[in-house]
């Protein structure tokens, strides 16, 4: 049952059929709170396949160059949200989809995110926000390497108005706690994926959740999120399973002035 649906929400069986039925159970979660969450492509929006399709031929050349200048191009034609929901994101799944299935390396995968992330950097960076703006945290937990995640929530977040602290990948809880409370943080924003240490993780999450005051919102995205929704929810921590769902939690807390 659960590799019928995710085929159905667009996985190749080869991606899915050995994974453990927890990861395979928290896959196919993601993917239909994702797919059941995306909104139509708006009217007057180009398609954006012919360039996603030569952004991935870039990734299997590790032709870095050119894949930054195409995800650049791109982001130069679209408003931040038209390009991180539907260039940036795609993009990003289908190359970890595409690592999942052994079509890339471990190697294609860091050379396309560093790229990626060079442009997503320069999205952040050029985000205007108000002086009083409130601040915000990315950043993986200790032992979780994959930043896609967390780099598609900084830049979401820095073009909504947040000020933004971008740690990156593996992040031990009392420095994440630290950065925090330093940088006086609204929000602390974790990307969670497989394979992770179960064990680790809650610890590492309980720590953060008892270093920070109740004030401080936690949200946990990622596609081993929804496998660990149950120990998440007892922390208070909130799971966010699309960039949708981000920017209406964010809004709930800061409305952004140019809202």
């Amino acid at each position: 049952s659960l590799l019928r649906r995710a085929t159905a929400a667009g996985r190749n069986i080869s991606q899915v059929a050995d994974l453990p039925p927890q990861e395979l159970e928290a896959l196919v979660r993601a993917d239909e709170s994702a797919l059941a969450d995306r909104q139509p492509a708006p009217d007057g929006l180009p398609d954006l396949e012919p360039e996603l399709a030569l952004a991935l031929k870039h990734v299997e050349q590790f032709d870095a160059v050119q894949l930054e200048a195409v995800t650049r191009r791109v982001a130069l034609r679209l408003d931040i949200t038209a390009f991180t929901d539907y260039f940036a994101a795609p993009l990003l799944h289908r190359i970890g989809d595409r690592w999942h299935a052994g079509q890339l390396t471990v190697a294609h995968e860091h050379a396309a995110t560093e790229a990626i992330r060079r442009v997503l950097g320069w999205i952040a960076d050029t985000a205007v926000r108000a002086p009083d703006a409130p601040g915000i945290v990315c950043a993986t937990p200790a032992g979780l390497m994959h930043e896609i995640g967390a780099m598609l929530v900084a830049a979401t977040a820095a073009t909504d108005g947040w000020r933004l602290v971008y740690l990156g990948a593996d992040l031990p809880a009392s420095d994440i706690a630290k950065a925090a409370l330093q940088a006086e943080a609204s929000v602390v924003a974790l990307s969670l994926v497989f394979p992770l240490d179960e064990r680790r993780l809650q610890s590492e999450l309980e720590t953060l959740r008892h270093a920070l005051p109740l004030s401080v919102v936690i949200l946990a995205g990622g596609s081993a999120a929804p496998a660990c929704s149950g120990p998440l929810t007892r922390l208070g921590i909130r799971v966010v399973l699309s960039q949708t769902a981000l920017r209406s939690v964010l809004r709930t807390i800061h409305v952004p002035r140019n809202a």
